[in-house]
């Protein structure tokens, strides 16, 4: 289903999820176009794979799957912020916002632990954490919480910082 990697941010629209996107107020088309790609290919996902579905009138896209929001921060900000809670209100539904800024991880507590560790210890050093999905924080369910953290320390420990372009440093001479 996921052919490239314009898809790995919408997994919650694949999910069938509503998804608030806000583009920057500089290139505000940008997301937008993007988006539009996005609803293309969950569209030619769904004829592909659920065509008895979609031929029976379950398989469908609700409107409002994708919504995009441009503009300056604070104006927009209020936008997205006051939407969500009048709408969970209305029909009593938990919601959980990270509005923390990029890129957080969250472990909830049935997750695999050894490899939510070895997913986000290599986050933030992959290209030097020049890279948009970067962890720039990381959130674990209180439940395994101090697990998660004494085997991230453990592996995050062993991570070699250096110069690898010094013909001594062990990242470049592979030792």
């Amino acid at each position: 289903m996921l052919r490239n990697r314009r898809l790995t941010g919408f997994s919650g629209a694949m999910a069938g999820n509503t998804m608030v996107v806000k583009s920057s107020d500089k290139v505000p088309l940008n997301m937008s176009y993007k988006s539009l790609l996005v609803y293309l290919d969950i569209v030619l996902y769904l004829i592909k794979c659920q065509s008895a579905e979609i031929a029976s009138g379950k398989g469908r896209l609700t409107p409002g799957i994708i919504n995009i929001i441009s503009g300056h921060g604070q104006i927009s900000g209020n936008i997205l912020s006051h939407h969500m809670d009048s709408v969970a209100t209305s029909n009593m539904k938990n919601v959980i916002l990270e509005l923390g800024g990029k890129s957080p991880a969250i472990i909830f507590s049935d997750s695999d632990i050894a490899k939510a560790v070895e997913e986000t210890k290599d986050s933030v050093q992959w290209n030097s954490g020049q890279v948009c999905m970067a962890n720039s924080r990381i959130y674990a369910h209180e439940s395994i919480a101090s697990t998660f953290i004494e085997l991230f320390n453990k592996r995050f420990a062993a991570v070699v910082i250096g110069n690898p372009l010094l013909p001594d440093d062990p990242r470049a001479t592979g030792r």
